[in-house]
């Protein structure tokens, strides 16, 4: 079947021009820049991408029979990153890239093959930051990104774009309700998350202020005398001092 497949894919891309993200050399066929596989859970039927320059992506589906076009189908940006499809084969995650911003659809993965309609059910915009995929576990699924994913504005579906992350978090997104929760430490206790950024030397000025600004929000729960303290006694920007220093007074008087 590969053999099959390779030579196909191997015409394909001499003969339509794709967009390239990276640089590689001597790569094999299935590892071509702007070429996307993912092969479907107990089908023996691979899925295929591949960006194409000022054109929406070609989609194949690729089986022992040998190929068939899906055709092409707009996504949220122009150029496909990544994609997986869920265990049961219901669903494929797909995150698209376009001037350095990424976005996350989850579409009907069945529907899409059978049908060719491209149908979004769960879509997730980090901006100003960025998203990855992690992995399917069950029907949730797994995904890494710089923004509190848990803190979504429902009316815009963003995150405001102050609830930044200083390094990157898992989260659970379920596909049936859209909701998200954390995964890793940092995801499920934010509040944690930044005081970690707020102890870390190397993190820069800019930074840290977020951060501050992120910690004493009141929607991310409350902090004890002791944590702020403790920020306090290692903290040397005047600013975040006396900000320390506003909120230790407010606990106090309480």
């Amino acid at each position: 079947m590969w053999k099959h497949v390779c030579l196909t894919l191997i015409v394909l891309l001499l003969l339509i021009p794709f967009q390239a993200e990276s640089q590689t050399s001597q790569v094999e066929p299935h590892q071509m820049p702007g070429l996307i596989l993912e092969p479907l859970p107990s089908s023996g039927k691979t899925l295929c991408a591949i960006n194409l320059r000022d054109a929406e992506p070609l989609w194949f589906l690729f089986d022992s029979a040998g190929n068939t076009q899906l055709g092409t189908h707009s996504t949220a940006f122009g150029y496909i990153n990544s994609m997986k499809a869920s265990p049961d084969g219901q669903y494929l995650a797909v995150i698209s890239v376009g001037e350095g911003h990424s976005m996350l659809e989850v579409v009907e993965l069945q529907q899409f093959i059978q049908q060719r309609t491209y149908q979004v059910v769960q879509q997730i915009d980090p901006y100003p930051g960025t998203i990855s995929l992690e992995g399917w576990k069950g029907s949730q699924l797994h995904v890494r990104s710089d923004m509190l994913l848990t803190h979504r504005d429902l009316s815009t579906g963003r995150v405001p774009d102050t609830m930044t992350l200083g390094s990157e978090e898992t989260f659970a997104v379920s596909i049936i309700t859209g909701d998200v929760s954390g995964v890793s430490d940092g995801a499920k206790n934010p509040a944690e998350h930044y005081v970690k950024v707020l102890l870390d030397q190397s993190i820069g000025k800019m930074e840290k202020d977020k951060a501050l600004v992120n910690l004493l929000s009141s929607h991310l729960g409350e902090l004890t005398l002791t944590k702020l303290i403790e920020l306090l006694e290692q903290e040397q920007d005047p600013k975040r001092i006396n900000r320390l220093l506003d909120e230790i007074n407010k606990l106090q008087g309480k």
